[in-house]
């Protein structure tokens, strides 16, 4: 048996996207049933549903929820100059400036694996971004957390 890391299985999720118009994709609803309660459509956000069934499915430790943010009160808090690609998770804002500390939890944020630094920014592996599964560059003035779920 081959086991694999929740990175890698994200990759394979790589391309995966929204469907357009009237249709939904039915691996993104997929992902949102393992969270309820689930929307109707993959017009949700999904980024945290796909790190929540690949959480599942490494037997990691998750929210079950659809809010990006409440990741960071999933395993321990780590400096992102710590941080292992693939092992990871990163929390970040979707403003250009990160919310006051005492704002409270929501969706608004984006959670996804680390997979590196590039200058000023971070890169992370997750859904939702312009619809697709994809790696996206985020401003490191965005980080709002860095999780390490085992």
């Amino acid at each position: 048996m081959s086991y694999r890391t929740a990175f890698e299985i994200t990759q394979r999720f790589i391309g995966a996207r929204q469907a357009r118009a009237v249709a939904v994709n039915p691996d993104v609803i997929e992902m949102l049933m393992l969270n309820p309660p689930a929307p109707d459509d993959d017009a949700d956000s999904w980024g945290s549903a796909l790190v929540n069934l690949v959480a599942w499915l490494t037997w990691l430790p998750r929210p079950r929820t659809l809010d990006a943010r409440a990741w960071l009160d999933y395993g321990t808090p780590i400096d992102i100059r710590h941080a292992s690609k693939g092992f990871d998770l990163v929390v970040t804002s979707r403003c250009a400036t990160p919310p006051a500390d005492d704002a409270p939890l929501g969706r608004d944020g984006c959670v996804g694996w680390f997979a590196g630094i590039d200058g000023e920014h971070v890169i992370v592996l997750g859904a939702n971004e312009h619809g697709t599964v994809s790696l996206t560059r985020f401003p490191a003035s965005q980080v709002l957390g860095v999780r390490r779920l085992s």
